[in-house]
């Protein structure tokens, strides 16, 4: 993953949100100068897009990374123009992005163990998503989902679901 940061010196950007940007190196960014106060970057953009996964860029050169961002963020916002690009900062994370090599899933635990009242929750628990933030709340809910099923079995109907409405 290459965490890519540019500050323009005009805002090139009308959308104050997350954006997601399939078909790009862009997998998600956002303009934090229009959309986040106190980044002091008022009436600009200062863009901050994750390049994910980023195999063929990681080892580039900075000016290599940036110009390749540079062409897919004039894609997406056309006032994206080199001249008005002040600076640029990445950061590099060879290992950010989990991939399973093949036959991995097979060992992934389950949430229940084999021991009474012992329950796994993280992101290596098999929950069919891949292990990252999001697997590892799921296997969170998969456990607390867990011990409300004993103790409803226990203590009867008064315990209530995890499930959110």
């Amino acid at each position: 993953m290459v965490s890519d940061v540019v500050w323009f010196d005009r805002p090139i950007s009308q959308f104050t949100n997350l954006m997601f940007s399939p078909g790009t190196l862009l997998g998600v960014h956002a303009d934090l100068g229009m959309g986040s106060p106190g980044y002091e970057w008022s009436d600009k953009s200062f863009i901050a897009a994750c390049v994910a996964p980023a195999d063929e860029l990681i080892a580039q050169d900075d000016d290599t990374v940036i110009a390749a961002v540079m062409d897919d963020l004039r894609k997406l916002h056309p006032l994206a123009e080199r001249q008005h690009l002040v600076k640029a900062k990445l950061v590099r994370v060879p290992k950010s992005v989990y991939r399973a090599s093949p036959s991995a899933e097979r060992l992934r635990p389950n949430s229940r163990t084999p021991v009474r009242n012992l329950l796994l929750a993280g992101c290596y628990v098999d929950t069919k998503f891949p292990a990252s933030v999001e697997g590892a709340v799921r296997s969170a809910r998969l456990a607390v989902d867990s011990v409300l099923a004993e103790a409803r079995t226990s203590m009867g109907s008064a315990v209530t679901s995890s499930r959110l409405p």
